[in-house]
């Protein structure tokens, strides 16, 4: 994280969840400690499969109407160099996700071994 946080020169608050919470805070808990206010983007790997207690992290986003970029399974399991090398090439794009609408989400997938891309994600729309 310091990597990425010194190589972008972010000029907007810029804080991994551990500086926020104590561990072993529940998703739940941290979300609506952030979801007030408008302007948080979270960068997360947690697509909510494994989640053995409470709504599921991008579930709760949703709720909030939390604006987040979910990482791909396979950008998840890049070593720790190559996913930081990446959010700094893509360092401008995921900063303009602060200006999507409220509850907007993007997906970070590798279109290839060398490529990367942040993708908007279709949206499910219960029919009435």
């Amino acid at each position: 994280m310091e990597a990425v946080r010194a190589a972008v020169n972010a000029k907007d608050e810029f804080v991994h969840i551990t500086e926020l919470t104590a561990a072993g805070t529940s998703d739940a808990d941290w979300v609506a400690m952030i979801g007030h206010d408008s302007s948080w983007v979270v960068l997360t790997a947690d697509g909510g499969k494994k989640s053995a207690t409470g709504q599921k992290l991008p579930q709760l986003l949703r709720t909030w109407k939390i604006k987040f970029v979910l990482f791909s399974p396979k950008m998840h399991k890049l070593k720790s160099s190559e996913k930081q090398a990446i959010l700094i090439d893509l360092w401008g794009e995921i900063q303009a996700v602060a200006s999507a609408p409220l509850g907007s989400e993007f997906a970070l997938r590798l279109t290839s071994l060398s490529k990367k891309a942040l993708e908007k994600k279709a949206k499910l729309v219960p029919v009435k």
